[in-house]
């Protein structure tokens, strides 16, 4: 049914028409998908630029009449760019996932190797660090201190309706309106959250001078970024143009892309894109942290299947585009190199 209607012979368009209009006047094809295609994908996700941010990693003429028109770019094009987004979305946040449970491993793993036990002395220095007391004498440095303290607590009380929470709050008789106190690590590392469990890491491997596993802290804290955007249903892949200053001169990372074929002009190219990096992370982390060999191999399966089927499907769309070109031939080596490993 057509989404212009006329009310006394003036006609009224629609917002999903206007759209339509505008992408045409961006140079925009309609070929591949055709306009009535291209409005269902529209009014289903109810907003424009959820769809045409892909639009970004596509090329536009640079002068000339055309200049700022896109230059051979069809509707079909983002649709795809999409449907890959949301695919990769979801196995990172998978693997993230298993990224964090391996983390929990870690923690608990060095703080038995450093004789805390049940890890409650570690808790307690780390919940200290996090509480303020609104009685003590004020002053500048605690005014200072103040915003950066009881982010902990605070998440713990917001939570404290939370089943599970519950359990473990009564189990240790803890009074979630004073300093938490008292609880074993691997009870508090059930209820924090990614990035509490990342700040938990920070203080152990820095309090106890732990540095061969602190140097994960900064790969950590990029994979809590990622697993953000994804989990407010950001586009990721829309963002690779993008770049950023890092100054990344960890030998460990250099060493993962070396052995993999990616050279010092290429890694420094690709590692200045956020997104490209969050994602290297991912890969690297992985097999750092993932010990079950079982779900190591399923998601490197996974892997895969994504990449060299789904991800190449519509190959030809891209054939001129160089900046995905190259995004994706750094992936491959990187796959190639440390996710072939299942038997298929």
């Amino acid at each position: 049914m057509s989404k212009t209607m006329t009310i006394n012979a003036i006609p009224i368009t629609s917002k999903v028409d206007e759209e339509i209009a505008l992408l045409k006047e961006k140079g925009i094809r309609f070929e591949l998908c055709n306009e009535s295609e291209a409005k269902l994908c529209l009014e289903k996700h109810k907003n424009y630029s959820f769809i045409t941010s892909y639009m970004n990693v596509f090329n536009v003429y640079p002068r000339g009449d055309l200049k700022g028109i896109f230059a051979q770019l069809d509707f079909a094009y983002l649709k795809d760019m999409y449907v890959i987004d949301s695919m990769v979305k979801s196995l990172l946040f998978e693997m993230i996932i298993e990224i964090e449970h391996g983390l929990v491993s870690l923690i608990l793993n060095e703080i038995e190797q450093i004789g805390e036990g049940d890890g409650i002395n570690v808790v307690n220095g780390f919940m200290d660090e996090d509480y303020y007391d609104q009685n003590q004498i004020h002053n500048t440095q605690n005014e200072n201190d103040k915003k950066y303290k009881m982010q902990i607590h605070q998440s713990i009380q917001r939570m404290k309706d939370d089943e599970n929470v519950r359990k473990i709050l009564d189990k240790y008789n803890v009074d979630i309106s004073q300093k938490i106190q008292n609880i074993p690590a691997k009870d508090l590392l059930q209820i924090l959250s990614f990035g509490e469990k990342i700040k938990f890491f920070d203080y152990i491997t820095s309090k106890y001078q732990l540095d061969e596993q602190r140097k994960y802290l900064y790969f950590l804290k990029e994979l809590k970024k990622l697993r953000n955007e994804i989990a407010h249903g950001k586009n990721i892949l829309s963002t690779l143009r993008k770049r950023k200053s890092c100054n990344l001169n960890d030998t460990m990372i250099i060493d993962y892309l070396s052995n993999c074929g990616i050279g010092r002009e290429n890694r420094n190219n690709k590692l200045s894109n956020p997104t490209i990096r969050r994602i290297t992370f991912v890969l690297y982390l992985f097999d750092i942290f993932v010990e079950n060999e079982y779900i190591k191999q399923e998601i490197k399966k996974a892997v895969n299947e994504l990449f060299f089927g789904r991800v190449i499907l519509c190959r030809n769309y891209y054939i001129h585009n160089g900046l995905l070109k190259s995004t994706y031939c750094y992936f491959e080596k990187i796959i190639k190199k440390y996710f072939k490993e299942f038997e298929g």
